[in-house]
């Protein structure tokens, strides 16, 4: 089952964020292998965005996140708790490399 992850590059203005909220730019999970495309607030146009596996992060980071997206975007912590459950959490992919790791399951398991 492949773990698809992304590391975001340091020299992104949004690196400083998400060190924040996970102590690192590398190994943040994401679904899947292929961007998505969001519209994100302060881009004119869709963006391609990678999605966050929210099931991969501890409760810490989830609060974390949820922490930091209400500072950053001055929403309410519960409003955008709703938000990350319903729609996720948009990454976006000009700010990162893609990598997956794949772990083989043994046949005799």
């Amino acid at each position: 089952m492949p773990n698809a992850f992304v590391s975001i590059n340091p020299a992104s203005e949004r690196a400083q964020h998400w060190l924040t909220v996970f102590g690192r730019l590398d190994e943040i999970p994401v679904k899947g292998g292929l961007p998505t495309s969001a519209v994100l607030p302060g881009f004119d146009t869709p963006q391609p965005v990678y999605l966050m596996d929210l099931t991969r992060i501890t409760n810490e980071e989830t609060g974390r996140l949820v922490r930091n997206l209400a500072q950053r975007f001055n929403e309410p912590q519960n409003a955008v708790a709703f938000e990350l459950g319903a729609h996720g959490c948009p990454i976006l992919a000009a700010d990162v490399s893609f990598h997956t790791t794949v772990t083989r399951a043994s046949r005799y398991d």
